[in-house]
C-alpha cells in the first residue's frame, strides 16, 4: 500500500509540473520579414522558410545587476 501510495504521489507531482510549465511558456521571438515587418504568428521554420529572421523580443532582454566595486 506504501509503494501505491508513494507511485500516485510523484505521479501527481509531476503532472502538476507538466501544467505549470505549460502555461508559463509565452513566446518570446517572432519573424522579422526582410521588409522590417514582424509576422507573429509564423513559427520559427516557418520564419525561415520567408526567408525572415527568427528574433528575440526587445523587452525580453534581463538587465545585468551592477558589478560591485
Amino acid at each position: 500500500m506504501k509503494k501505491i501510495f508513494q507511485f500516485l504521489l510523484v505521479a501527481v507531482t509531476v503532472a502538476g509540473f507538466t501544467v505549470v510549465s505549460a502555461h508559463n511558456n509565452k513566446q518570446n521571438h517572432h519573424c522579422k520579414m526582410a521588409d522590417g515587418s514582424m509576422d507573429m504568428a509564423k513559427s520559427k521554420k516557418e520564419c525561415h522558410k520567408a526567408k525572415g529572421k527568427w528574433v528575440k523580443d526587445a523587452g525580453e532582454k534581463k538587465e545585468k545587476a551592477p558589478a560591485a566595486k
